[in-house]
């Protein structure tokens, strides 16, 4: 719920009505993913680091309430950038780092703390609801935010992430409550320790995993990508307000939901690898015809490839 406000609706709004630069917007939003190898040091911590006997929970609370502030905040830093630009930048750095420090915390706490509750039998079938559960997520927030910002003021979009900042932080708060049991004694939990040189050697020693490894950084690369420029393209190429610029996100959640549940059916007829291939195939597809409907400013093909682009999103995941 707090990807959706940077993501989809503030990253057009600074590049199309506050004509911040791509490139800046491009790196501010990337912090979360650049601050991703702390994951392992913050596991590594929670495990060897109990508050008042819970393990997960606090590092949980710490990530979700890093994000909401950093939602709720990041409009007043495109404004500021608008005008005073360096003071700006500086709220910016803050805002954007607290989220993406905060999406670090929660994502490995809460992956860890499913991965316990669940055990090893349920932990895939864990993972494919919560990932299911996510793009729903997407998909109502997309769904609320275009309705909140209609029609599209300052005010309107401040006030927009404020109701999404506080709606997530009372559902992600309800959602951890009586989770993880409490150790009364406190104790720490021996945890095995892994240098980066020991992890990436056991990647080159596994050709498979090698070669696994390559396929999820271009997977990621390619995904990811688009989140930045889909919506400022809608923007530039067709015109579109903000409200429809955020429903973007909307539709393709739809049919990635709508993919993964095709692609769960699909998987005893055919092995994932294949249906993985669909996808990748897909989604080049998609981002071909997006290309090309800048070219013929025809939004109808434009939105034909974020369908694709949506469906090879499902399919090229179920690895």
């Amino acid at each position: 719920m707090t990807l959706v406000p940077i993501n989809s609706t503030l990253n057009r709004v600074m590049i199309k009505e506050l004509a911040i630069s791509a490139t800046l917007v491009a790196i501010l939003a990337s912090l979360p993913y650049l601050f991703s190898p702390i994951q392992v040091f913050i596991g590594s911590f929670a495990d060897r680091h109990p508050l008042l006997g819970w393990r997960r929970t606090p590092y949980i609370l710490t990530g979700l309430l890093l994000c909401v502030l950093g939602v709720v905040v990041s409009p007043l830093a495109a404004f500021s950038m608008a005008s005073t630009y360096w003071a700006g930048l500086l709220i910016g750095l803050l805002a954007f780092g607290a989220w993406g420090m905060g999406y670090n915390f929660a994502a490995v706490s809460y992956l860890s703390l499913a991965s316990e509750l669940s055990g090893e039998k349920g932990r895939a079938r864990t993972i494919a609801t919560m990932w299911f559960m996510m793009i729903v997520g997407i998909i109502f927030t997309a769904v609320l935010l275009s309705r909140l910002v209609d029609p599209y003021t300052p005010e309107a979009l401040q006030r927009a992430f404020w109701i999404i900042g506080m709606l997530a932080l009372v559902l992600g708060a309800l959602g951890i409550l009586g989770l993880e049991k409490r150790n009364a004694a406190g104790e720490a939990v021996a945890a095995e320790q892994f240098s980066w040189r020991m992890a990436f050697g056991a990647v080159r020693e596994n050709p498979q995993a090698s070669l696994f490894f390559v396929y999820l950084v271009l997977l990621l690369i390619a995904l990811l990508g688009q989140d930045i420029l889909l919506e400022p393209f809608g923007a530039q190429a067709f015109g579109m307000p903000v409200t429809e610029t955020t429903r973007i996100t909307a539709v393709w959640g739809g049919f990635t939901l709508i993919a993964l549940v095709v692609a769960g059916a699909l998987e005893k007829r055919t092995n994932k690898r294949t249906v993985a291939a669909w996808g990748g195939w897909g989604a080049l597809t998609g981002f071909l015809l997006i290309v090309l409907s800048g070219l013929m400013i025809d939004a109808r093909i434009f939105y034909i490839g974020v369908v694709l682009l949506g469906f090879g999103t499902g399919f090229s995941t179920v690895m």
